[in-house]
């Protein structure tokens, strides 16, 4: 700056006066078009990373409602398989206690699990939608850089 409070290169004493680098940010606003063009551009960036966030996040959470019945079938097998294992270790009565909870969880408990990551990954989108809205008019209302400012 034009008062020297801000230096762009340290002073480190070595370095004669006469080569001391001195400098002065200045941004060129004297064209309209280009100033118009930028903000245009990075707009439609931003609003295409947005829209293809959502988009994709939309995809995964149908897939997720959509195949829970995959994810129970997944579960069963693993508590076939770790029921087969403990057959050896308890007798067959409270095997078949612990089948018949286990079957009833999963029926149960993986569609209302399958809801509650649905919600909560709603919520995250709604909440990063809002965050990529601030940014963007953080983004587009830069912080003025000139001699008035320094």
């Amino acid at each position: 700056d034009n008062a020297e409070a801000y230096p762009a290169v340290l002073d480190d004493g070595e370095v004669p006066q006469h080569l001391r680098i001195k400098g002065l940010l200045q941004v060129e606003r004297s064209s309209t078009f280009s100033w118009t063009s930028s903000f245009i551009v990075v707009m439609a960036l931003l609003l295409v990373a947005i829209a293809a966030w959502c988009s994709l996040l939309g995809l995964g959470i149908t897939a997720l409602i959509d195949n829970v019945h995959a994810y129970q079938v997944g579960i069963s097998e693993i508590g076939k398989w770790v029921i087969d294992s403990l057959r050896r270790f308890l007798p067959e009565s409270t095997l078949k206690i612990v089948e018949d909870k286990f079957q009833n969880f999963v029926k149960d408990a993986i569609p209302a699990l399958a809801s509650m990551v649905v919600s909560h990954l709603e919520v995250v989108m709604c909440d990063f939608l809002l965050f990529l809205i601030y940014l963007g008019f953080w983004i587009f209302d830069p912080l003025p850089i000139d001699k008035e400012v320094s």
